[in-house]
């Protein structure tokens, strides 16, 4: 059930954004994540921050690369949806796997708040290109109201 939460469950909630996209034509919940997420791998890579299982020499719940861990990829990209999404069950499900890697051993606490501080300001940012051009990326629809 670890492994399902902490390794799967994104590809569900990724899963779900792509098709509320595709309801809503609303680019929002695809640019908040997949800008949240890249710009998670760049910081990560760069920052080089060991994971607590290389930090503290011990086997990890889930298989997990020995590259950098701050900020969280997996949750950079869940806090990145629902912060999209704005729904108390997509917030639990993220919550869920970034606590989930926390438990497996493969980050730090603060990994996951990094990633949910990330995302809050990548939120503000997407939120200000929306408000100075509100037509939205060439070719894409903005939904009025959320």
């Amino acid at each position: 059930m670890l492994y399902f939460v902490a390794e799967i469950l994104i590809y569900i909630l990724a899963g779900y954004s792509f098709y509320r996209f595709a309801l809503t034509g609303d680019w929002r919940v695809l640019y908040i994540p997949m800008m949240s997420f890249f710009l998670s791998s760049i910081f990560s890579f760069y920052l080089a921050v060991p994971r607590p299982f290389v930090a503290m020499d011990f086997e990890p719940l889930i298989p997990e690369l020995r590259d950098g861990a701050f900020p969280s990829d997996h949750s950079s990209l869940a806090f990145g949806i629902a912060i999209a999404e704005n729904s108390p069950l997509v917030w639990v499900v993220a919550f869920l796997i970034a606590s989930s890697r926390v438990y497996a051993g493969v980050h730090w606490p603060t990994d996951v708040l990094g990633s949910l501080a990330l995302v809050i300001v990548v939120n503000y940012f997407v939120r200000w290109l929306y408000e100075i051009g509100s037509e939205g990326p060439p070719g894409g629809k903005v939904r009025e109201n959320r």
